[in-house]
């Protein structure tokens, strides 16, 4: 199996008719139409390289994959195949977009960054396109929340745009969230790749939030695919005389919803603002607050030193300071002389 309930055929089908065909083709083709299309020797080859992607640690989830995105096999474009590198249930939770201005002011990082960790630490998947600026602080703000963010390149997983924003995807790779793109892996950034990955944004989501963004924006865009989709779009609003701002005032002015704070934003998406975040229940982060809690053999309260619990997780150094501090910054543990305590509670 590649994925869960799809067999490798299946898979294989799609990828070689990608390879011939535009993807609306594709899905008004279906399976039994492109088995009489698709040469046995390219179904071969398609096979090969999914097995090969395997072993790269990617999953392949193809539109009737079972594990595939529900909110985004709705759309009315969605991907035929979704390759994906980290946790691909992340994509199944609650999703909320946050899209801004690549050329993002203080202001607007600050915000992306709050509503992020805010979002994150209630348990909803953050969700953005790796831009420098507004999208690189919604995935920041979402790992110090102590939560899970996706991020949708405009290219291949092979790489990563824009390169300086590596370190943060080996990050988000490293606390269970997830990199996705409909483009085959090699494939090199275009600048039409990003308007089209835009849909993919929205639509895996409930709601984008648009924290920045001139008139002329691709979060613009991105806000009206969804509206297009049925999601609903808000708005942060600026400085009446920024030119960064005046896209989310046209948002405002033609209906999006208000999003002036971080209560707001709550309760427009049905979340209780006294509500503390929830603990993790699985993966690394679990581990570490077990380790740090009664089931470590430690006597509560005790503190713990950041080597010693990296080595009881098997865990480089490097890579458990940083969840620690994800953790201290979620509320869920806290930094005292030797090491580190478990919180009896999160706020």
């Amino acid at each position: 199996m590649v994925n869960g309930g799809l067999t490798p055929t299946n898979a294989a089908w799609y990828l070689a008719a990608l390879r011939r065909m535009p993807r609306r083709s594709v899905l008004e083709s279906g399976v039994p139409a492109l088995r009489e299309r698709i040469p046995a020797s390219e179904l071969r080859q398609s096979e090969v390289f999914l097995r090969e992607l395997q072993v790269q640690g990617m999953s392949v989830l193809a539109l009737d994959d079972q594990d595939y995105p529900q909110a985004l096999s709705v759309i009315p474009d969605p991907p035929v195949l979704l390759f994906v590198k980290g946790d691909r249930s992340v994509l199944n939770r609650r999703c909320v977009a946050i899209v801004g201005s690549r050329r993002a002011s203080v202001y607007g990082m600050t915000v992306a960054r709050d509503f992020a960790k805010a979002l994150a630490a209630r348990g909803l998947t953050i969700v953005s396109g790796l831009a420098t600026g507004i999208d690189t602080a919604a995935h920041e703000g979402a790992l110090a929340g102590g939560g899970r963010t996706a991020a949708v390149f405009g290219c291949g997983l092979l790489h990563c745009y824009p390169a300086g924003n590596r370190p943060l995807v080996e990050r988000i790779l490293a606390t269970l969230g997830a990199i996705v793109s409909e483009y085959e892996p090699d494939v090199m950034p275009r600048k039409h790749h990003f308007p089209e990955r835009n849909r993919v944004i929205s639509g895996l989501c409930e709601a984008t939030i648009v924290v920045e963004a001139t008139t002329r924006s691709g979060s613009l865009i991105t806000a009206r695919m969804a509206l297009e989709q049925g999601r609903d779009v808000l708005a942060v609003p600026g400085l009446i005389h920024a030119e960064s701002s005046r896209g989310c005032h046209r948002l405002i002015r033609e209906g999006a919803g208000l999003a002036d704070s971080i209560d707001t934003l709550l309760d427009e998406l049905g979340l209780d603002a006294s509500d503390p975040a929830p603990v993790p229940q699985s993966g690394e982060r679990a581990r570490m607050l077990e380790c740090l809690g009664e089931n470590s053999g430690a006597h509560p309260g005790e503190a713990v030193p950041a080597d010693v619990l990296a080595s009881r997780l098997r865990l480089p150094i490097a890579e458990a300071v940083l969840m620690l501090v994800e953790l201290e910054l979620a509320g869920f543990v806290e930094a005292v002389d030797g090491g580190y305590i478990l919180r009896l509670s999160s706020a």
